[in-house]
């Protein structure tokens, strides 16, 4: 056999060579797809272990979408659950998006990107979402980075419950080796939500049977006890009823509701229409720190039960997420307890009461019995806003007689501006009214008569000029609630000086004609309702008609 040449043999081990370099290749990738099935596995495995050590849905989703999201590798994973009674998707977990987001999260079927994922039952991969027609909360999109988007649905057997969600911060399309893979986090997130929703109507079922054992067990102990608190109630109701000062109204209803459940403190806070505010109103238990406690709706306790119109018990209340830092601070509150106070499903306010240390926890029987005087307080607060409205109408009524009287009376201008002012003066609580007289032929305003702060009598204001020259110029209000900041205002520095904070400016009209303005400073933060305008309007007309009548006798 011939011997082969040199060259041969440099040829053959290049080739051998090749085949191992193509063979380690081969084993790299492969070694690379086991050890990223491998990670998958592990991530499936705890989260099977999440779903299997706990019934809480949240629990459970949490470890499965932080599971799924170490594998998608993206910017953020989250899972809609659907509400089958509303036929909403509701986020209830992300890696990345805050409590209060996914609470605003709420997307019905077939609309948005989700919703459609839902209707279809079918994943849904979309490279770039930014500028789809279908793109839903689009500022929620660009602040966690949502631009490659994949949509699972959530199912199990053949019912739909959700849809779980992945997202990357840059464009991508996702393989279909991505999309198999992730599936099986959406099945384990199906299992999840059905384990939840087994044990939750296993729950009931069980409260239900031993409420009705505890219910025949002790029906008539209970009788008894019902009985006892809703003559307590019905005693409660009577005599709050009797109470037509609103303020002792509500000092009287929060000390008898702290003492009908056996509560260390409360408070009632009344809703201000024109801020959107739950204002303080009355309490029992806590310090004068509780007055500049305003609250917004759906915030604490207080602003959940507002927004929802439905009371809530809360016994764990120094651990509980929504609880009000200020409150915690301030309190030793250890239970807390609110209800709505509602009138033909208008919110008047809520009405919350504390427990304090390791006092007992509040039952729902408390609950229920607060509901029930919320129910009389809200009717007795309705009255004595009536009540109070009838006697501020008839001091109002009252206040416009006499500014009638001096304008018909023989008095010069001065003098019966002098006396309407003191009657608007009186009736608004603004310690600042003024009137601001048109003299057309030299286009000013100047100073008619002044009940507050003093002004040069050679004062003039051109028209046009400031809030009051505006109110000339148009014919129309000013109000100004900032008066100290607001550019329309050229005497802020004085404002400032005087402590003044709110301007009204009136225009005084006989017809089309403007003859001056009435103005109104306050020293407090004011708002003034349609009624309220209407009312100092008149003072406004009265003046003209005073204003007018002198015109005539000179």
């Amino acid at each position: 056999m011939a011997s082969r040449t040199e060259d041969e043999l440099l040829s053959e081990l290049s080739a051998t060579e090749d085949e191992l370099l193509s063979e380690l290749s081969a084993l790299r990738e492969q070694n690379s797809a086991l050890e990223r099935r491998q990670l998958e596995l592990a991530a499936l495995l705890r989260a099977h272990e999440a779903i299997s050590s706990s019934l809480d849905l949240e629990e459970s989703l949490d470890a499965i979408v932080h599971q799924a999201s170490t594998i998608a590798g993206g910017s953020d994973t989250w899972v809609y659950v659907l509400d089958e009674q509303r036929q909403v998707l509701r986020c209830r977990v992300s890696v990345s998006m805050s409590r209060e987001e996914m609470d605003g999260l709420v997307i019905p079927l077939g609309e948005g990107i989700a919703g459609r994922v839902a209707v279809s039952r079918m994943p849904l991969a979309i490279a770039d979402i930014r500028e789809h027609r279908h793109l839903w909360r689009a500022d929620l999109a660009a602040k966690h980075g949502h631009v490659a988007y994949l949509g699972l649905p959530v199912i199990l057997g053949d019912q739909l419950l959700g849809v779980l969600a992945f997202s990357h911060a840059t464009p991508r399309h996702f393989t279909s080796a991505e999309v198999e893979s992730l599936t099986v986090f959406a099945r384990q997130a199906a299992i999840a939500v059905g384990n939840a929703r087994l044990y939750d109507a296993a729950q009931r079922e069980l409260a239900e049977r031993r409420r009705a054992e505890r219910a025949l067990a002790g029906s008539e102990a209970a009788l008894r006890t019902r009985t006892a608190q809703l003559e307590a109630v019905r005693t409660i109701g009577e005599e709050i009823t009797g109470e037509l000062d609103l303020r002792s109204l509500l000092d009287l209803i929060v000390r008898r509701a702290a003492d009908l459940v056996r509560a260390q403190a409360g408070s009632i806070l009344l809703a201000d229409e024109a801020s959107g505010l739950l204002v303080p109103s009355a309490w029992h238990g806590f310090g004068e720190w509780q007055r500049e406690m305003h609250v917004r709706l759906g915030e604490g306790l207080v602003g959940i039960v507002a927004e929802r119109r439905s009371g809530m018990i809360v016994n764990d209340y120094r651990n509980w997420p929504h609880a009000i830092p200020q409150t915690l601070k301030q309190t030793a509150v250890s239970a807390a307890l609110a209800e709505p106070l509602l009138s033909h499903d208008r919110l008047l306010g809520v009405i919350a009461l504390a427990r304090f240390g390791e006092s007992q926890p509040f039952r729902n029987e408390d609950r229920a019995t607060l509901a029930l005087l919320a129910d009389h307080a809200a009717i007795a607060i309705e009255n004595a806003r009536l009540y109070e409205a009838a006697v501020r109408r008839g001091s109002q009524l009252e206040a416009l007689v006499a500014a009638v009287r001096s304008v018909t009376s023989g008095l010069d201008l001065r003098s019966i501006l002098d006396q309407i002012l003191a009657e608007a003066a009186r009736i608004s609580g603004a310690p600042h009214v003024k009137v601001l007289l048109l003299d057309r032929a030299a286009g000013v305003l100047r100073v008619g008569a002044l009940q507050g702060s003093a002004m040069p009598p050679d004062f003039s204001l051109p028209v046009g000029v400031g809030s009051s020259g505006l109110v000339a110029k148009t014919g129309q209000p000013v109000f100004m609630a900032d008066a100290q900041n607001d550019p329309r205002s050229i005497f802020a520095g004085g404002d400032r000086e005087l402590g003044i904070v709110t301007y009204l400016g009136l225009p005084i009209k006989r017809g089309d004609e403007v003859l001056g303005v009435l103005t109104f400073n306050t020293t407090v933060p004011r708002q003034y309702s349609p009624e309220e305008m209407a009312y100092l309007t008149s003072f406004a007309d009265q003046a003209a008609i005073a204003i007018e009548k002198a015109q005539l006798f000179q």
